[in-house]
This record gives C-alpha cells, sequence and structure tokens, in this order.
C-alpha cells in the first residue's frame, strides 16, 4: 500500500507510530467495556504500556512490509487517537476488509462513516483495490448503521456476522460524493 496518512477536514488517519502506544493504550482502556461486546481482541485488556509498545511496531512493521495495513484515527492535532480501522488483508488479493473501532467517548458523531467514506475513496481511486468488505457482527447495530450509511451494501452472513460490500466497478458507476482529502506516501 503506497498511502501512509489520509487527512480529511475532521481527522488524520494514518499508519501507526511508534509514538502511539500510550494513546492506543489510553484509548482502549478508556473504551474497554464497548470493546469488549464486539471485539474478539479486547477480551485480552487491559495491556501494560509495553505490551501497546509491540504493537503498534507491529502494526508499522506489519505495514511497511505489505503483510496487514493498520491505522490510526487521530484529532487533527495529533495529540488524540479516537479509534483505529484498517484495510486488511484477510481476503483475496486485490480486495480489503475495513475494521474500525472508536474511542467511547467520539461514538456517535458520525466518525466511523466518515473514516469508511475516506478508506473507501482512497482504496478504490489510489490503491487499485477491486472490492471491499465490512464485516459487522449481528447484534451490533451501530456498525451495520455504519457500512449503510458509507455506502456498502448487504452481502451475506457468515457465523454470527452479516456481510456488507462495495465493488470498485459499482463505485464508479455511481461514484458517491469526492471527499477533500490529502493524501501522503
Amino acid at each position: 500500500m503506497r498511502i501512509q496518512q489520509i487527512i480529511t477536514d475532521r481527522v488524520v488517519i494514518r499508519c501507526y507510530q511508534a509514538s502511539d502506544a500510550q494513546l492506543l493504550k489510553n484509548a482502549i482502556d478508556e473504551s474497554l467495556p464497548e470493546l469488549k461486546l464486539w471485539m474478539p481482541w479486547a477480551i485480552g485488556e487491559p495491556q501494560t504500556l509495553e505490551q501497546k509498545q509491540l504493537l503498534v511496531n507491529r502494526f508499522a512493521e506489519d505495514f511497511k512490509n505489505g503483510v496487514d495495513y493498520s491505522f490510526a484515527i487521530l484529532n487533527l492535532a495529533q495529540t488524540e487517537l479516537l479509534g483505529s480501522t484498517g484495510l486488511h488483508t484477510r481476503l483475496e488479493p486485490t480486495a480489503r476488509e475495513i475494521g474500525y473501532w472508536i474511542h467511547s467517548r467520539h461514538t456517535g458523531k458520525g466518525l466511523a462513516t466518515h473514516v469508511v467514506q475516506a478508506l473507501t475513496q482512497v482504496a478504490f481511486l489510489h490503491e487499485n483495490i477491486q472490492r471491499l468488505e465490512i464485516r459487522c457482527h449481528m447484534q451490533n447495530m451501530a456498525s451495520q448503521r455504519v457500512a449503510i450509511k458509507a455506502g456498502f451494501t448487504p452481502k451475506n452472513s457468515i457465523d454470527n456476522f452479516n456481510v456488507y460490500e462495495w465493488t470498485a466497478a459499482a463505485y464508479r458507476k455511481f461514484p458517491p460524493p469526492s471527499m477533500p482529502l490529502v493524501i501522503s506516501q
């Protein structure tokens, strides 16, 4: 992936850096009750700062080596982590799964939808991705609303998850309004 940072009018979405460990720990610790409802990885929380340092280092290394693409969602001043997202490589080579979580203090403000729309625009217009998926637990209504508001359509259900999809062909045929983005490689 060439794009390492996306700046919108609301947030900075960028690959993780070593200096993000404390910000990530704070956001997860403060959002833990909500995260444990939907994120399987949250069962192992809270983690120490040292564990978070190892995690952000792994995120950065995976990004650099093309293994997976995790992004920090930060305020414009880059002083607070508002959540995390990714264009995950769990699917075929020209497809990505978008995952996301938002700090509990910032939910209900359209932030997840905004981030998904920005990632979708970058994936289809700058990264030559042909298909995107979002998987949401069937009982996670807020996350399902994000997928629909961002323009994804229901595809199917797998186990306890609803799968939403958007293809590059559909995106080009019926493009949403373009978001002004500042993109860095």
